[in-house]
C-alpha cells in the first residue's frame, strides 16, 4: 500500500554518502501523483532524520530542488 519512503530515505542517505558535496536534486512528477506525496518526497529528499539518544537528529541531503513534469512515454513502440 503505498510508496515506500523508508526505501527512499535509505537510498538517498546512500547517494549522499557517495556524493557528500552535492546539495541539488531534481523531482519529475508523472501526472496522477497528489500534492501530498510530492510533499513527503521532497521532505525526505532535503533532509534526513534518525533518532540519538532520543532526540531526533536532522542532516541536510540535498535541499536545493527542482521540481517538473516528467516525461510521457507512449504506450507503443
Amino acid at each position: 500500500k503505498g510508496y515506500d519512503f523508508e526505501a527512499l530515505s535509505t537510498k538517498l542517505s546512500d547517494i549522499k554518502q557517495r556524493y557528500p558535496e552535492k546539495t541539488d536534486a531534481a523531482i519529475l512528477l508523472e501526472a496522477e501523483i497528489s500534492y501530498d506525496t510530492l510533499v513527503q518526497v521532497m521532505d525526505r529528499v532535503r533532509v534526513q532524520q534518525r533518532i540519538e539518544d532520543d532526540e531526533i537528529i536532522r542532516s541536510d541531503l540535498f535541499p536545493d530542488i527542482s521540481i517538473g513534469d516528467a516525461p510521457v512515454l507512449d504506450g507503443g513502440a
